[in-house]
């Protein structure tokens, strides 16, 4: 299956099955592992709350639709060797708005970000709009330039929201989720012939 993970996942890992059983009409014929992974990826509804599960939660939608939930940090699993090897043609990462630079979460990503590019596979980063991504793209520049290949460069995306939000703590600030994106992956160095 082709395996996609999304990073700190919330309100993408409570959407609704048929949302994302749009992707098997579109590539009938192939099957679709998704991986949930943060500690706001599992939310139980009947307790009104998210839920940890040291081990992964499986539900299969049917033979072309998997969600899988982890409530651990990717880095953790990484480093635990679960989802290895990683196939460069089959698994995609996705990070949603993650914020690189921002001091509550920036720890955090500096665990993750060498094991995403440790897999070699396209990471795709979105942004609420230009200020957000270059902060995000330029925070990665500063510390993993070295260590990393550009993929997709910072462009508005046109699968993003075309609703309108209002920042709650800056009513002066509006912005529109996933308006923004950029793609990186792992540096992968080609063989070069010598005579």
């Amino acid at each position: 299956p082709i395996r996609i993970f999304i990073l700190n996942a919330k309100a993408e890992s409570v959407l609704p099955a048929h949302v994302w059983k749009e992707l098997t009409y579109l590539f009938p014929n192939v099957s679709f592992d998704i991986h949930f992974f943060g500690p706001e990826c599992l939310y139980d509804r009947e307790k009104n709350q998210y839920v940890y599960s040291d081990r992964p939660i499986v539900k299969r939608i049917d033979d072309s639709l998997a969600f899988i939930h982890h409530t651990e940090d990717f880095h953790v699993l990484h480093e635990a060797k679960d989802f290895f090897p990683y196939d460069p043609y089959l698994d995609v990462f996705f990070l949603f708005h993650p914020r690189f630079s921002a001091i509550e979460t920036s720890e955090q990503w500096e665990k993750t970000v060498p094991a995403l590019l440790d897999s070699k596979c396209g990471v795709f980063v979105t942004g609420y709009h230009q200020e957000d991504i270059n902060r995000d793209y330029q925070w990665l520049q500063d510390k993993y330039s070295k260590e990393m290949d550009t993929l997709m460069n910072k462009s508005t995306n046109i699968f993003g929201s075309t609703k309108w939000e209002l920042n709650d703590l800056n009513p002066q600030e509006v912005f529109q989720f996933n308006q923004q994106i950029f793609g990186i992956r792992g540096k992968r160095y080609h063989a070069v012939h010598k005579n």
